[in-house]
């Protein structure tokens, strides 16, 4: 039975998979026609034929075949099954209507009406308006309109011959296309026109549209080809003013724009043939016997003819054959002898300008020249220029050699030579000033050299004649430049000078001191009369402080080797630097520093020479170039305050502040105002020696000139031996008691030290800096401000233990912690507030044994208190409380106000 089931379960599964496998055949969507639109020809001539083309949308469509008609039928025009129209010579109307129906829906077609000519082009031709074929050429049309006459359009003209030369045709077989029309466009009538819009080649085609063909269906279309090119607007000439009878002179045009489409001018002269011609370059040539007075020279653009420009050209009827120049003093000068001028007037002197006067020899000097027919020019006119009258000037721009030319402008020879000649010119500076150089001082019985210099360096003459001033009294120049000072002359000034050769008028001149002693010593000092001289000066570029010297004033003294003759003598002073980047020095002694800065740290030497009118005397010293820190910061370590206890010591954090980097490592200097009471290390560790707030002041200065410093006071102080917290005493902490607080009611503590005289840490002389921490800040907050400690219980938690910890910051970790737990008013009365150690905080005996005797307090006879050992009632303890306080003889039993 099971293997009965088995064969029919293996048979369904074939007869199912045999199923998934055949085929299924599924009839497929028909997608309809919606549009039909019929393209070819709007015309066609007798014995034409065309095949004309139908669209169908969509181009999927199922069926896409169309039916062909034309209406009327039997007119002579046929159409086939392929859409192919031919007309029949025999055909009887003009139009026909040709229609294309959908083969699967005929209610969608499309119609078209075609023309028909009764005679098909043999032949098409285009002419222009003068009748010539231009077919297959290039006409120029011009972009703008540059005059009237510029030709920005053209009119085709098409001509055709017919087949059937007895036949009219009715309709027009031809079209025009333009290839570009945003440069040309042309209407159905030929008529081109330039949109103006840019240049460029356009092709004009002229299409016949009525099927007729040439031989072996050679197309018959025709194209014309358009260049449409920038306008000439102007056309100007350059040449000759005047030209002389038989001379030639050769003239050039340009244009505007300069690189036309079509470059070049055509020439022309007016009026012709009367003795002036011109060529195809520009060469006009006067015949010697021509008679005119004057003519017109005229080029025109062969761009567009209609623009040209004209000039009008003098005529002399003879020609200049040389020339001369000549001053007007009546000096001639030639192409070898020069000029000579200066660039500017120095008080009024020196001569800037000449003027020259051409002399001319005719050709023939039968006949006059009417024209002027020379012209002057420079060959630098940023040196001097010349006018046509000859006048030459010098620009005052610079010195240098110039040539003025003065040549003939009447034409060339037939040599091709021009008449002219030219005269050097030489602009030279001339001396503006002069100045001496030389001794202040001088003594009797020497001789000094003096030099000079002149502004400007470049000065063409610079030669100068030396005087003295008064003359013949002992003193005098025995050679240029040499001054001599008699042994017995009586004068005490004099004066030199010096006076250009060039211009008198411009004299260099000093006066001289003449001394009747020498100096024998020169020392220098600063201004606080400290030597300076040998030594090395520190200098700083930045002033971090008042005290930061950054300049100094030399102050040089002498002594004379005749100290009998010194009221009347004098002496002067010069100073030098030997590196001006990093140290200058004024000539008043003044020396400052640039903001240059060097790797190199070699001291700048300074010299300064006294001039006393025999040998001079130097002394030397060093100005060092530094930079200063801006500043030093003394800081206190973290737990420490001024406060030290005797014998203890405190690490001072000292920062160095600058603006250069370098000075990093910037050395330091550490001094105590009192090393009885404090000392201090070369690393800032200071040692306190002395107590009872002994004072003492800790310095820190550059290790340097700058004055930059800091100081910090510090103050020795006894050793904390004992602490009270308000009504909590020392004995009570770091032990396991625990005080209970009121939540929210803040406690304000005096903090007493060193019993059994417990006072302020002024009174003490100890340390009154205190450091106090909460163990649980969240429950008890605890401050510390002017010997007062200020708990302020936040929150009630009988279960946690907060520890109020403080500590002395004079270096000796003396501290004190007490215990305290916040509870509320209720938890207070129930946990007897005061002082209850925790394991005896509910012992009742306990509450009321004497901590120093260690009997059990009695009550008073008679009394009617309801405190019993064996039972205390919640609500009757405040009240027992209050009623034995006064008999408690230890202080630590009396209980907190709630």
């Amino acid at each position: 039975m099971k293997k009965n089931n088995l064969r029919l379960f293996i048979s369904m599964m074939i007869l199912c998979l045999s199923i998934s496998i055949m085929p299924l055949t599924v009839k497929a969507a028909v997608i309809p026609v919606e549009e039909i639109e019929i393209g070819g020809n709007d015309l066609l001539a007798v014995g034409n034929s065309c095949t004309y083309t139908c669209k169908v949308t969509p181009k999927n469509a199922t069926n896409s075949k169309v039916l062909w008609s034309v209406s009327p039928e039997n007119c002579g025009v046929t159409i086939s099954a392929a859409g192919k129209v031919a007309v029949a010579s025999n055909v009887s109307v003009d139009k026909v209507v040709i229609t294309a129906k959908s083969q699967g829906d005929e209610s969608i077609y499309d119609t078209k009406e075609i023309c028909i000519n009764k005679s098909a082009i043999r032949s098409l031709d285009l002419v222009g308006e003068d009748g010539k074929s231009i077919a297959g050429k290039k006409i120029y049309l011009c972009k703008a309109k540059a005059t009237e006459n510029t030709r920005t359009s053209f009119d085709i003209r098409p001509k055709i011959t017919l087949k059937n030369k007895e036949s009219e045709i009715k309709f027009q077989p031809y079209t025009f296309k333009s290839s570009n029309e945003n440069i040309v466009t042309v209407d159905n009538n030929g008529h081109v026109q330039v949109t103006g819009n840019e240049t460029g080649t356009v092709t004009i085609s002229c299409n016949l549209i009525d099927g007729s063909k040439g031989a072996n269906n050679v197309s018959l279309d025709k194209k014309i080809t358009f260049q449409v090119i920038n306008p000439v607007t102007e056309v100007n000439i350059t040449g000759n003013n005047v030209v002389a009878a038989g001379r030639n002179a050769l003239f050039a045009a340009t244009t505007s724009p300069l690189t036309p489409t079509i470059p070049g001018v055509t020439w022309e002269v007016m009026p012709a043939k009367q003795g002036a011609k011109i060529d195809a370059n520009g060469k006009l040539t006067i015949d010697a016997t021509c008679k005119l007075d004057e003519l017109e020279v005229i080029a025109k653009s062969k761009n567009n003819n209609d623009v040209f420009g004209k000039k009008t050209v003098l005529l002399n009827h003879t020609a200049i054959k040389e020339i001369r120049l000549m001053d007007d003093f009546g000096n001639t000068y030639t192409n070898q002898k020069t000029i000579k001028l200066y660039r500017q007037k120095v008080n009024g002197k020196m001569v800037t300008d000449i003027k020259l006067v051409p002399v001319i020899k005719k050709v023939d000097g039968t006949k006059e020249m009417t024209n002027t027919a020379f012209e002057f020019s420079s060959s630098d006119e940023n040196i001097a220029t010349v006018d046509q009258n000859g006048y030459v000037s010098v620009t005052g721009n610079k010195t240098g050699n110039v040539k003025i030319y003065c040549k003939a402008i009447d034409g060339i020879t037939d040599q091709k030579t021009v008449v002219s000649c030219y005269t050097n010119v030489k602009v030279v500076e001339p001396i503006r000033s002069v100045e001496i150089s030389g001794e202040d001082v001088v003594i009797p019985k020497t001789d000094k050299t003096y030099t000079y210099s002149t502004t400007p360096v470049n000065a063409d003459n610079k030669l100068v004649t030396w005087k003295v001033i008064p003359e013949n009294c002992g003193v005098s120049f025995v050679k240029p430049g040499i001054l001599h000072v008699d042994a017995n002359c009586s004068l005490e000034e004099v004066e030199i000078q010096a006076i250009s050769k060039e211009n008198e008028t411009v004299i260099g001149s000093k006066k001289v001191w003449i001394n009747k002693s020498n100096a024998k010593t020169l020392s220098l000092k600063d201004e606080d009369g400290n030597i300076i001289e040998g030594k090395i000066v520190q200098l700083f570029r930045n002033k971090p402080c008042e005290e930061t010297p950054t300049e100094l004033y030399i102050k040089p003294e002498i002594t004379w080797s005749n100290s009998e003759v010194t009221s009347n003598n004098k002496v002067y002073y010069t100073y030098t630097s030997s590196n001006t980047k990093l140290v200058n020095v004024d000539a008043n002694g003044h020396v400052t520093l640039t903001n240059n800065r060097t790797t190199i740290e070699d001291a700048v030497e300074i010299t300064c020479f006294a001039h006393s009118g025999g040998i001079n005397l130097s002394k030397k010293f060093k100005v060092k170039a530094m930079d200063a820190l801006t500043g030093i910061n003394i800081s206190l370590p973290v737990h420490r305050s001024n406060y030290i206890v005797k014998g203890q010591t405190l690490q001072l954090d000292v920062k160095r502040l600058m603006d250069v980097p370098a000075l990093k490592g910037k050395g330091l200097v550490y001094t105590s105002s009192n090393p009885s009471v404090a000392t201090v290390t070369e690393k800032g560790l200071v040692k306190m020696l002395a107590d009872s707030y002994s004072k003492v002041t800790i310095t820190v200065a550059a290790n340097d000139k700058s004055g930059v410093k800091a100081s910090i006071d510090l103050y020795g102080t006894n050793t904390i031996t004992d602490m009270l917290l308000g009504d909590y005493p020392s004995n009570k902490a770091n032990k396991k008691y625990m005080f209970f607080l009121n939540e929210g009611k803040e406690e304000a503590l005096n903090l007493k030290f060193n019993g059994p005289n417990e006072g302020t840490a002024n009174l003490k002389t100890v340390c009154p800096d205190m450091e106090i921490t909460s163990s649980n800040p969240e429950i008890l907050e605890a401050r510390y401000e002017n010997g007062i400690v200020y708990l302020k219980p936040i929150k009630s938690d009988g279960t946690k233990d907060v520890n109020i910890t403080i500590q002395s910051m004079d270096g000796s970790k003396f501290a004190r912690t007490w215990t305290f737990r916040v509870l509320d008013s209720e938890d207070i009365l129930d946990a007897q507030m005061l002082m209850i150690p925790n394991e005896e905080m509910f012992d009742f005996e306990k509450l009321l044994e004497n901590e120093d005797t260690g009997e059990i307090i009695e009550e008073d006879e008679g009394s009617n208190s309801i405190f019993d050992k064996e039972e205390l009632k919640e609500d009757d303890l405040e009240e027992y409380t209050e009623e034995k306080a006064e008999n408690v003889e230890d202080e630590e039993f009396v209980e907190e106000d709630n």
